[in-house]
This record gives structure tokens, sequence and C-alpha cells, in this order.
């Protein structure tokens, strides 16, 4: 056999190596089955309703209320978290008209169980802010009436003074508003309220 017929044996013995060897060379592989992440986006959701008493008795805080001397008001404003609400700080408004001072004495808070606390006020008494001090949970209140931890504004009417009378023609609106932000990641009240001002200016007051 010639030089040249042994050389091309085994050049075609060795390619028929290389493939075969390339043929078996395959790494050991697996995959799992998808894992997908979804991301919902929470809310906060409140309702304010209100509880009032004149003199004892209980009104409709959507009707007109005749006041007149001497008669004693308590507004009990409730603020409640909807069933599927992140947990959150809740505050409330409180803005009377300016002429109102005309026709009270006074204008107090009531604090039941220390659960309230007022956080900020205009100087002339027209709006004042309270925080509730802890958050509340899906579904709780910050009030369960007068008989239980109560949150009552108070105005007590007087007699009209020297300089003036009562004016049947007079009326007031005093307002309630509530405000909510999450919990999560803010640790107090007055951290909550801080937050809040940025997003609502009229929480912005004197004091």
């Amino acid at each position: 056999m010639s030089k040249k017929k042994i050389l091309s044996l085994v050049l075609c013995v060795a390619l028929v190596g290389a493939v075969s060897i390339g043929a078996t060379l395959a790494y050991l592989t697996d995959s799992t089955d998808t894992i997908t992440n979804t991301f919902t986006v929470g809310a906060v959701d409140i309702t304010l309703t209100e509880d009032v008493e004149i003199n004892g008795t209980v009104a409709d805080p959507t009707d007109p209320m005749k006041i007149i001397p001497l008669d004693a008001v308590k507004k009990d404003p409730i603020i409640t978290l909807g069933s599927a609400s992140e947990d959150a700080w809740v505050f409330v408004l409180v803005e009377n008209p300016v002429d109102l001072l005309d026709y009270i004495t006074n204008e107090s808070a009531v604090f039941g169980a220390t659960n309230w606390d007022l956080v900020a006020w205009d100087n002339d008494g027209s709006k004042s802010v309270y925080a509730y001090k802890s958050p509340l949970s899906a579904t709780d209140s910050t009030s369960g009436g007068y008989t239980t931890a109560p949150f009552e504004i108070d105005y007590q009417t007087t007699f009209p003074s020297a300089a003036g009378y009562w004016d049947p023609a007079d009326d007031f609106e005093i307002t309630f508003k509530a405000y909510a932000i999450q919990a999560s990641g803010i640790t107090s009240f007055a951290d909550a309220y801080d937050l809040l001002k940025v997003s609502y200016s009229e929480l912005v007051l004197d004091n």
C-alpha cells in the first residue's frame, strides 16, 4: 500500500472519530416552569359619617339644625376604612365660619380614651385638624358612639352680646372632611400629617 493511500486512510479514520466524539459532547441541562409575579396596587378607602346631638337629642346632620341661646351641640365625626383598604392614618379637618364665633362661648374637642389629638389650627379659630393617634385597619372605625370613646366637637351657644343680637337670617355651615394616608412606612401620625400636607394644601394652617 502506497504512502498516499495510507495517509488518506488515516485521515478518514480521524475524521470519523472527530464526528463521533463531537456528536456525543452535549451539556446536561434542565428548566423549570415559569413563576409569574403579579403585582396589584393597594388603595386607601375611607368614608365619613357623623353623629349629632342637640341638648341630648339625636339630630340628622344632613338636615338644617336650628340653634337657640344656651343650646349644647355635640358633633362626632366617624371615619371608617373600607373592607379592602390598606391600613391608614386618618385625620379630620373642621371648618367653622368666623361669624359663628359670635354665637358660641367656646368650641371644645372631647377626646374619648385619648385616641385623638389636635395637630393644627388657624389663629382665627376657623379651621382645625385632628388626628387619630393610631392607624386603622380595614373596616375599623374611629368611634363607637358617644358612650365608647367618642370624638366630639362641642359647641356651647351663648346669649347675644350687648352690641348685637341673634339674627334669624344668619345661617352657618360647619364642615368636616376626612383624610387618610397609608400607614405602611409611616411611623407616627405627626409624620403622616406632614406628608398629607404635601398633597392637600388646605391642611396647611397657621399653627
